[in-house]
């Protein structure tokens, strides 16, 4: 964590120092325009550095319900663990395949990001409820026991 946020620090500063040349004649002429795209800059990278902050939190908590039902899983008849274990695998590869495209995305444009965040949330969405139908599946299962 502490490694992408000096990762997003670090990428702000270029950017911020990258705009900044007097060479840039756009800028030269009118500055105010040269300090909105630094604000925009910012923006936009406080924006992704807090989508990806939320994003990593519902992947730990997507960890943590799983192996929470894992061990719930334990206690039942071998035939129903083994079914629910394969469940669990593919809603945990699940899980892993989003917190690898959270990690290896890399913004190249603006339009990018947007499309990028839309179906991650979206693919997250659709885990978190996933996951949640297992839960209550396998709840309603145990008390049928």
């Amino acid at each position: 964590m502490k490694i992408q946020w000096l990762s997003a620090i670090f990428l702000l500063a270029i950017a911020c120092n990258n705009n900044s040349t007097p060479s840039n004649q756009n800028a030269v002429q009118n500055p105010d325009s040269m300090r909105q795209d630094k604000t925009q800059v910012h923006i936009d990278t406080i924006e992704e550095m807090t989508f990806r902050q939320h994003e990593e939190e519902l992947i730990k908590e997507n960890n943590k319900k799983i192996a929470e039902l894992r061990a719930k899983i334990k206690n039942e008849k071998k035939a129903i663990g083994e079914k629910y274990n394969e469940q669990l695998d593919t809603l945990d590869q699940e899980n892993v395949r989003m917190e690898t495209r959270l990690n290896g995305f890399s913004e190249q444009t603006k339009a990018d990001w947007k499309t990028f965040k839309y179906n991650f949330n979206r693919d997250m969405d659709s885990l978190g409820k996933s996951i949640s139908r297992f839960a209550e599946k396998n709840m309603s299962n145990d008390k049928q026991h």
